[in-house]
């Protein structure tokens, strides 16, 4: 098996040190997307050497489909701030709810959160939409696989009446999503839980689920993020609050957090404050809390102290040394960075890793290095105004999914492949959903949609044929 260090993986180091033009980031606010103006050098073509996909027997492979010869199902609409969970084998996922409205650069989006569950067949790409009792519509809503039950569970959220305007419904709800019998139930709780919030991270470990941070704010003009940490307790259903000991990450919303099972942390980072949006400056930093001890420990970042990126609405996973010998592998796929750094984008598609040495003291660690697994698009060519980019922005990797922020997303019990869905492009929302096996550092398709994708990934990357990025 490979692991990421023997793919020619390349430091993000020698990134940053390749030429270089500046991005500017525009943004909506809360209420609509961020927009990139211009953008910056960051390489070229992918890090990873890998092929993976069907049929190779590879482990972290997706899935195989059973019924090929089955007509295409229907796609679930195209959305982003959503959420998803893969069942215990990795066979099936649940997607419910999140934000539909079309988003039209350089126009504020209504607001259209949903109330749908569909299942996905992984292996055969075949969706079903669920006519199911479940949880209320929201958006920005967390879940996460209760892989030793085969559930997933949902918590938190937001929803408002008027599309355009108007204060939030915020939810600190849990529900239970049962594969076996594809159904929705609401987990009655007892103890003090968080408050209720949006953008949360969830994580599971063992048999607790774990909150951390989201904002809390009902008004769409700020997020009172907190950074505030709670424990439910899947046997008694009993809230408890962690409190821990040591200086604390800033409070935060859309962050990326990740669970060691091995070792027993959590690992949170990225994200932004009441800022996001108005500066377009995002948190960079990375974070552990050991949950034997209840102490968090900020971890250290190689320099130069701008890589890896600032950014939101992207996803981290935890990958374990599969020996005991080679290294944990802590990794970040996507999201949207900020205008901080020289090589700045937007929405990413990269796959980033850093090793980790198997068993190793949180105090122990040196300067995570990050490594790029896949570098995904790479910039080419400026804009020439506000949501006006040429075909030739990037240089496109087609073998990697289309760059996005607030999509889906959930991880293997093995914690060997992840899954995601949608989210937000440079052209719209998204509806596609992809397999990631770290073991080939390779994607699979799962099931392609094409609305939301640049013109260029429509039409078999010929650029000419396209007027601009998004047609």
């Amino acid at each position: 098996m490979l692991a990421p260090g023997s793919l020619g993986l390349r430091s993000l180091l020698s990134i940053a040190a390749l030429a270089a033009v500046g991005l500017v980031a525009a943004a909506c606010g809360d209420d609509g997307p961020s927009v990139s103006t211009t953008g910056g050098q960051g390489g070229s073509g992918t890090g990873g050497a890998g092929t993976g996909g069907d049929g190779a027997g590879t482990p972290g492979d997706k899935p195989t489909c059973l019924d090929p010869d089955q007509p295409a199902s229907a796609v679930p609409d195209v959305r982003a701030d959503s959420a998803a969970a893969l069942s215990a084998d990795g066979t099936a996922a649940v997607l419910f709810g999140g934000d539909i409205a079309n988003v039209v650069c350089p126009n504020i989006p209504p607001k259209m959160p949903v109330a749908d569950t569909w299942v996905l067949d992984v292996g055969c790409g075949q969706w079903t939409e669920l006519q199911v009792a479940g949880p209320s519509a929201r958006s920005r809503h967390s879940m996460v696989s209760d892989h030793s039950r085969n559930r997933a569970l949902s918590f938190g959220g937001r929803w408002r009446a008027d599309p355009n305007s108007g204060s939030y419904t915020l939810y600190n709800d849990v529900w239970a999503f049962d594969f076996a019998s594809q159904s929705w139930s609401e987990i009655a709780t007892t103890g003090t839980g968080p408050e209720p919030r949006y953008n949360a991270s969830l994580v599971m470990a063992g048999d607790e689920m774990i909150v951390f941070g989201g904002g809390t704010a009902t008004s769409a003009t700020s997020f009172d993020p907190v950074n505030t940490v709670y424990a439910l307790n899947l046997t008694t259903n009993e809230w408890r609050q962690i409190t821990p000991a040591g200086a604390a990450p800033a409070p935060r919303l859309f962050h990326s957090a990740t669970y060691d099972p091995v070792n027993g942390r959590m690992f949170i980072g990225y994200g932004s404050d009441n800022s996001a949006f108005t500066t377009t400056q995002f948190f960079q930093d990375q974070w552990a809390l050991d949950l034997a001890t209840s102490t968090w420990h900020e971890l250290q970042i190689a320099e130069p102290l701008e890589v890896p990126y600032g950014r939101i609405k992207g996803a981290m996973f935890f990958r374990p040394s599969t020996d005991g010998v080679e290294p944990d592998w802590l990794y970040q796929f996507a999201g949207h960075d900020d205008a901080a750094t020289v090589d700045a984008l937007g929405n990413r598609n990269d796959v980033l890793a850093v090793p980790l040495p198997p068993g190793a003291s949180l105090d122990s660690l040196g300067p995570l290095q990050f490594q790029i697994v896949r570098a995904g698009d790479v910039f080419e060519s400026g804009s020439t105004g506000t949501c006006q980019f040429p075909a030739n922005f990037v240089t496109y990797d087609f073998e990697s999914p289309e760059r996005r922020s607030a999509f889906a997303f959930s991880t293997t019990a093995d914690g060997l492949s992840f899954f995601m869905f949608g989210g937000d492009s440079d052209c719209d929302r998204l509806s596609d959903s992809w397999w990631f096996n770290t073991s080939t550092g390779a994607w699979s398709k799962v099931r392609e949609s094409l609305p939301g994708l640049t013109c260029p990934r429509t039409n078999g990357g010929d650029l000419a044929a396209c007027a601009g990025m998004c047609g």
